[in-house]
């Protein structure tokens, strides 16, 4: 039995039903024996009083009959003088016993007899005959029983059968009690014996018995439902009442509490649980005060990461580029870049931009998006080609990478005095790109799989000749997949219609424009993922 699916009042209601039934076999003996003694008791009594109230009778009868032979023999009357003048007195002196058993009989097959030494003298029952001998109709052992009785002036035990029992013959009584009870009394010569069989001593015992064991239940009964109220009241509600608190404390309604009433032991506890939430509450506010302190600290640090001055080159006139990154949380996992690689050292002066996106939000986000950020600037600053540069910065990030975390990138390297551009695509979003009469298109070259994977194969490079007034717009999927309230994402087709609408503005406007139709479009709804938009504008080749 598994305590914990039943619960305290589960467990009570078994242990009431154990209890009542172990009990039963318990209350019948007891009650068995404290009727059976009483039973016994009154027997006693009953027989005591009977057979006391036949010695009065009997010494009453044989004081009459003393009294009719003194006065015949003061008067010289023979007894036949006696007998013909008064029958009656003739009787007394002949029969000094009389009719004192006359009309006396116990109920359900007991019997009185009265015994002259050996000799039955009067009895109420025709089995024992006036005039036979006591020793044949009754067993050693009974008569054992008889002296005993008449010693002690108690009841004594015998065996049923052993009544009236000629040796070796069938009891007078049958075989339907095992055992019966004698009382015998002396009056002058006379034995006065009384027997009742078990069955008429212990006549009501059943009922009462019965009727004990049923009031006992009753009783019980109404104690164990006293207490189930009590407990219920006293233990279990104050309980149900605590859980219910703490499971709304749980799930985050610290402001709940638990009323502090009822016995010393529950107020006692209701005061620490209280006392306890109330140190957690503020445990936790110190703690969010900590965290946004933090998180504002390590915003401070990525924004300051990225470049966030425009025009970034002010003296370079030959393409212009802005950017913006929204995170959805405090720190993103998306992130952008550009810088000038190349010089008078390495050849011509190089443009290189790009965009990303880490999976995942958050710090441990915003952690893998600078190292992976730092990594391709150090491999692209240090004159590697740029499809090396990738592969080796995906291999610097898959080194410890426990998280599994990796980076979609793509990178552009723009000659912008040659117009001639390599660009590789790792795994990100096709960006758009405006391109002579051709309109705006997308660049859904691929070059290789997302940055920070363990393994090692080569990012291919690709190649576009540029010119003035091409434009390119990079974005992270959390521009198409951003959603409104109903559900629906905003898409790459909105994201065309935009910047069709918008391709001859400068890249802020550009970037402007798709961030303001984003936030027409999911209006209050959450932001899920970071927005993170670049725009670049090639005006002219530098001579």
């Amino acid at each position: 039995m598994d305590s914990r699916k039943l619960g305290i009042r589960g467990l009570l209601r078994i242990s009431v039903c154990i209890t009542l039934l172990v009990a039963l076999p318990i209350f019948v003996t007891i009650s068995k024996m404290n009727v059976t003694n009483d039973e016994l008791a009154r027997a006693e009594a009953s027989m005591n009083d009977e057979l006391t109230y036949l010695c009065l009778q009997l010494e009453a009868a044989q004081n009459r009959a003393r009294a009719f032979d003194t006065l015949a023999s003061s008067s010289g009357v023979t007894s036949q003088d006696l007998e013909v003048r008064n029958p009656e007195a003739s009787r007394i002196l002949t029969d000094p016993i009389g009719d004192v058993l006359a009309g006396y009989s116990l109920p359900e097959s007991g019997t009185v007899f009265i015994v002259d030494d050996d000799k039955v003298v009067a009895s109420d029952d025709k089995r024992v005959p006036v005039g036979g001998s006591m020793k044949e109709l009754l067993e050693d052992e009974v008569c054992a029983a008889i002296g005993a009785s008449i010693q002690s002036g108690r009841m004594q035990t015998i065996p049923y059968r052993g009544v009236f029992d000629a040796p070796g013959g069938e009891g007078a009584y049958g075989d339907r009690d095992d055992e019966a009870y004698v009382l015998a009394k002396r009056q002058g010569n006379y034995t006065i014996l009384g027997i009742e069989p078990s069955s008429m001593v212990f006549r009501d015992r059943a009922q009462v018995i019965g009727r004990e064991v049923v009031l006992t239940y009753v009783i019980l009964t109404v104690v164990f439902a006293i207490m189930s109220r009590l407990l219920n009241r006293m233990v279990l509600r104050p309980i149900d009442n605590t859980n219910e608190v703490l499971r709304r404390i749980t799930s985050g309604e610290l402001e709940c509490r638990i009323s502090e009433d009822g016995t010393r032991e529950f107020i006692a506890l209701a005061s620490g649980i209280n006392t306890t939430v109330d140190a957690l509450e503020g445990w936790i506010r110190e703690a969010e005060t900590r965290m946004d302190s933090e998180l504002s600290a390590a915003r401070a640090i990525q924004e300051s990461a990225l470049p966030r001055d425009f025009p970034p080159f002010p003296s370079i006139q030959a393409f212009d580029i802005y950017a913006i990154m929204n995170a959805a949380k405090e720190v993103g996992g998306d992130f952008y870049d550009f810088f000038l690689i190349g010089g008078d050292k390495t050849g011509s002066e190089k443009l290189v931009f790009l965009i990303a996106d880490v999976s995942g939000k958050g710090i441990p986000a915003a952690l893998f998006m600078m190292k992976a950020m730092a990594q391709v600037r150090k491999e692209l600053e240090g004159g590697a080609e740029i499809g090396q540069a990738i592969r080796n910065a995906n291999k610097d990030l898959a080194i410890g990478n426990a998280a599994c975390m990796f980076v979609t990138m793509w990178v552009g390297v723009l000659d912008y005095g040659t117009g001639r551009m390599e660009y590789v695509n790792a795994g990100h979003n096709a960006p758009l790109c405006w391109h002579g009469d051709e309109g705006w298109i997308w660049l859904k070259e691929k070059s290789g799989i997302p940055l920070g994977t363990p393994i090692d194969r080569p990012y291919k490079a690709h190649r576009i000749e540029c010119c003035a007034g091409d434009k390119f717009l990079l974005y992270t999927d959390g521009v198409t997949e951003a959603k409104n309230n109903v559900g629906d994402m905003y898409g790459e087709d909105r994201l065309m219609t935009v910047a069709s609408a918008n391709q001859v503005e400068r890249p802020e406007a550009l970037v402007t424009a798709v961030r303001g139709d984003i936030a027409s479009f999911v209006q209050d709804a959450e932001q899920f993922d970071d927005i993170t938009i670049l725009a670049l504008d090639i005006q002219a080749p530098d001579e």
